[in-house]
């Protein structure tokens, strides 16, 4: 359970840092020269990060509701992994608009 809450946490400061304060340059990947609008992408990134990082604390929800605490866990990380990779493919497929043409 406080892998699961760290994890959420760990998202939702990750989110605040590129949606505050612009700093895109912790993004895998990132060329500034790739990339014509830097407010956008951070924008972008820093929601999609929030929205991971709160639906992360499902995965608190969904391991508590299973009655065999091994059962749980192992539900709760499938969740997360279902929230990290969908997250992840929603950003990688979401910065290809700021990209320069």
């Amino acid at each position: 359970m406080l892998a699961f809450t760290l994890t959420g946490i760990l998202l939702l400061v990750l989110g605040l840092v590129l949606r505050v304060g612009k700093r895109v340059e912790i993004l895998a990947g990132y060329k500034a020269d790739e990339y014509e609008d830097k407010n956008g992408l951070a924008n972008w990134a820093g929601n999609v990060m929030l929205v991971m990082g709160v639906l992360s604390f499902g995965a608190v929800f969904v391991s508590s509701w299973v009655a065999d605490q091994k059962v749980g866990i192992v539900m709760g990380v499938f969740y997360l992994m279902v929230v990290m990779y969908g997250g992840a493919i929603t950003l990688i497929a979401g910065s290809q608009k700021f990209k320069k043409k």
